[in-house]
């Protein structure tokens, strides 16, 4: 269970900051599934993506 707290401090953290990263992760999952994702190569990595991706799903299912 998330806790809405982590995402309001992350939040004002991109705030304040001059360059706010591209991309924040909150909490340990995030953090650990990612790490361990960005470690595979950039071809399995948008392979799964693709996957995945809910509006390729949803492009899928319009053209039928």
């Amino acid at each position: 269970m998330w806790k809405a707290e982590n995402v309001q401090d992350k939040l004002v953290h991109c705030v304040e900051v001059s360059k706010p990263p591209s991309q924040v992760l909150i909490g340990s999952n995030a953090m650990y599934q990612s790490m361990l994702f960005r470690m595979l190569p950039m071809s399995i990595q948008i392979s799964i993506l693709e996957r995945v991706t809910p509006l390729k799903k949803a492009a899928k299912y319009l053209k039928k």
